[in-house]
């Protein structure tokens, strides 16, 4: 019979994990945040890198071919960029995710957690990612300040004690260029039942 070995996390993951880990300096280990400057993080999403190495090129572009129609466009692709990074950042300020209720389940149901948003002003496009082994997510249109429930599903079906990992709070708001996002680590676990 052949002997079982426990995979082991790679250096680089685990390299990452203790990096990622200092920069927070546990300031998201709450059940509560308020996204608000020191907890929001803001960076151009994929589309967003391709948007600004285009724009990029067209103001070598035109630099190099002295063509004022191709520096104005790349001018504009900035002012886009600026644009999306003060709407997103503004659009995400003030949003609250509370942590409700951790529900177990029994073997092969998921077991699942509750969050509670709200927003003192309209907060679009926020999305829950579970950032385990294996990533589950949540997706709601809008927030305002009547308090919204959102239940999000943990993708573990075998029986035993799971610790919460962290949870990633994103929008893509307003133009898909930049991803403005924040974590919230809860200090709770659960089972699951045979």
């Amino acid at each position: 019979m052949p002997k079982k070995t426990a995979k082991r996390p790679s250096l680089f993951k685990s390299f990452k994990q203790s990096v990622f880990n200092k920069l927070l300096k546990n300031k998201h280990l709450k059940n509560s945040i308020t996204l608000e400057h020191r907890t929001i993080y803001v960076l151009p999403s994929s589309l967003g890198w391709y948007f600004v190495i285009v724009a990029i090129l067209n103001f070598v572009m035109g630099i190099n071919y002295q063509n004022n129609l191709i520096l104005i466009m790349s001018y504009l692709m900035f002012v886009v960029m600026i644009i999306a990074v003060l709407m997103g950042y503004s659009n995400a300020k003030g949003l609250t995710v509370k942590f409700k209720d951790a529900f177990n389940s029994y073997a092969p149901q998921k077991p699942s957690i509750v969050f509670e948003l709200q927003s003192p002003t309209v907060t679009q496009s926020i999305n829950l990612t579970y950032q385990g082994s294996e990533q589950t997510h949540k997706y709601t249109d809008e927030v305002d300040n009547k308090p919204q429930i959102l239940t999000l599903c943990l993708p573990y079906s075998s029986r035993g004690k799971y610790t919460v990992q962290r949870i990633k709070i994103a929008s893509n708001y307003p133009f898909g260029l930049i991803t403005v996002w924040s974590y919230i680590q809860l200090q709770t676990g659960v089972f699951v039942y045979l």
